[in-house]
C-alpha cells in the first residue's frame, strides 16, 4: 500500500517537474548556453525518485582544452538523470532515444548526440560526436550500444571508439549499491518501460554507484585497442564491487 502511494506521488510531481519545470530550465539553458539547468534538472528526478547517487573518485579536469570522453557502462533510462546531474557533459545514444517518453526529453536537455548503429553510419557518427567533443570538450558515451544487468558488463563496440579524437578516456562504472537495486534499477531486454518506472517508483529509495576510474590519454594507446582498455578498467572495477556486495550478502 505504501509503495503504491509513493508511486502516485511520485508520478504526479513527475509530471509537475516536466509541464512546469522544464521548460522554465530549457530557457535558461538557452541563456546561460551551459548544462547547469539541465544538472539542475537531473537532480530533481533523482530527488523526487529517491534516487540516492554516490560518487566516487576523482573526476578529469576538463575545464581546460581536453576533450574528455566519458565511457561508462549501461544499466538504465536512470543512468541519464545519475550521470547528468553531476556532469555537464553531452551524451552519445542511439537514435531511437530521442523518441523515448520523459527520457527522450531528458537525454535533449544535454544536446545529445543521436547516432545510427548501421555499419554504414560510423563514420558520420564519429564525426558528429568529434564535433560535440570540440564544441563543449566533454561527451558521455555507453560504447555497450544497449542496457544491460549489472551481472556483466557486456563487450564495447570498437568502430565508433577507434574513430574518435579525444584527448583524455575516464571510464565511468555505474553499479547499484546494494543488493535489493540490482533487481530493480536495470532496464533491459524486454523489460517495458512504464512498469520498470513504476518498480522505481515504489520504493523508498535507490542508491547508485557511480565510480569514476583512473584516465586514459589518447598518446597512451593505440586507437584500435581504445575499446579493449577501457572495458577492462571497467570490468575490473566492476568484479570487485560484486566481490564487496557478495561479501556484505555473506
Amino acid at each position: 500500500m505504501i509503495g503504491w502511494f509513493l508511486a502516485t506521488g511520485r508520478l504526479f510531481l513527475l509530471g509537475v517537474a516536466l509541464l512546469f519545470v522544464a521548460p522554465v530550465c530549457i530557457l535558461f539553458k538557452t541563456y546561460r548556453r551551459d548544462y547547469v539547468p539541465a544538472v539542475f534538472f537531473h537532480r530533481l528526478l533523482c530527488f523526487i525518485f529517491c534516487i540516492k547517487v554516490r560518487v566516487n573518485g576523482e573526476v578529469f579536469n576538463f575545464k581546460g582544452n581536453d576533450r574528455t570522453l566519458f565511457v561508462s557502462n549501461h544499466l538504465s533510462f536512470l543512468d541519464i538523470p545519475v550521470l547528468g546531474s553531476y556532469l555537464q557533459a553531452r551524451f552519445v545514444a542511439k537514435k531511437e532515444v530521442a523518441g523515448w517518453p520523459v527520457f527522450g526529453l531528458l537525454s535533449k536537455f544535454q544536446d545529445t548526440v543521436y547516432i545510427e548503429r548501421k555499419p554504414e553510419a560510423v563514420e558520420r557518427s564519429a564525426r558528429d560526436i568529434d564535433q560535440a567533443l570540440n564544441d563543449t570538450g566533454a561527451v558521455i558515451i555507453f560504447p555497450e550500444g544497449t542496457s544491460w544487468t549489472a551481472k556483466e558488463i557486456l563487450p564495447f563496440k570498437r568502430r565508433i571508439l577507434s574513430r574518435l579524437n579525444f584527448d583524455v578516456i575516464q571510464p565511468v562504472l555505474i553499479m547499484p549499491a546494494r543488493s535489493s537495486d540490482m533487481e530493480i534499477y536495470p532496464w533491459y531486454g524486454d523489460m517495458e518501460f512504464l512498469p520498470n518506472l513504476v518498480a522505481i517508483a515504489r520504493r523508498r529509495s535507490t542508491c547508485v554507484d557511480v565510480l569514476f576510474l583512473p584516465p586514459i590519454f589518447a598518446g597512451d594507446i593505440a586507437p584500435e585497442l581504445i575499446a579493449e582498455k577501457a572495458h577492462k578498467v571497467i570490468s575490473d572495477a566492476h568484479a570487485q564491487k560484486l566481490i564487496a556486495m557478495e561479501g556484505l550478502a555473506s
